[in-house]
């Protein structure tokens, strides 16, 4: 019983996560939406970009989404840790992902999506030549749909569902083991 209502209580002053939040928040040109995730370490995923802005005298190289290790919503950190499926479907030319990301979902990037760039610290994942790959090279995550050739490492031994979905890829080299 007194477990119980230590729960309870926790639930009640947000000790303990106990509901999902969804919230949007301005990062850079995008409006970006978030998740917070049931842990206990405050952590979000990125659901969607819900906008982007910029106009003609912005530099090419200023129409992209850093997207930030730690985000502030009502007074309290969160990591950034997860890309939902289809978070990135709208999406300035250039994105960046931080160290922080453990979790990438299915089909996570759309069409104006070109250059990738991923924290080389990310224990996790790699993007090379437009292919986001696990930190091993082992599995092909998913792949930008700017890509028209590839040539997949020797290392690989597995495709995530849907890794090319809506790709341009026209040839694409596969190691015998797949």
């Amino acid at each position: 019983m007194k477990k119980f209502l230590v729960v309870i209580i926790g639930c009640i002053i947000g000790i303990i996560p106990n509901y999902a939040q969804s919230f949007t928040l301005k990062i850079g040109i995008c409006d970006v939406e978030f998740n917070t995730l049931p842990t206990f370490d405050r952590t979000v995923e990125i659901t969607k970009v819900k906008s982007y802005t910029y106009n003609d005298q912005t530099p090419a190289e200023n129409i992209r989404l850093n997207v930030p290790e730690t985000i502030e919503y009502k007074s309290h950190a969160y990591t950034v840790t997860s890309i939902a499926r289809y978070a990135f479907d709208l999406c300035p030319p250039i994105l960046y992902l931080p160290k922080t990301i453990s979790y990438i979902g299915t089909i996570p990037f759309g069409n104006g999506l070109t250059n990738l760039i991923i924290d080389a610290e990310n224990p996790y994942y790699r993007c090379i030549d437009g292919i986001v790959y696990n930190k091993t090279e082992t599995e092909v995550v998913a792949c930008l749909q700017n890509v028209k050739n590839a040539v997949l490492p020797n290392s690989i031994i597995a495709i995530r569902d849907s890794a090319f979905y809506g790709s341009s890829l026209e040839t694409v080299v596969l190691p015998k083991k797949v």
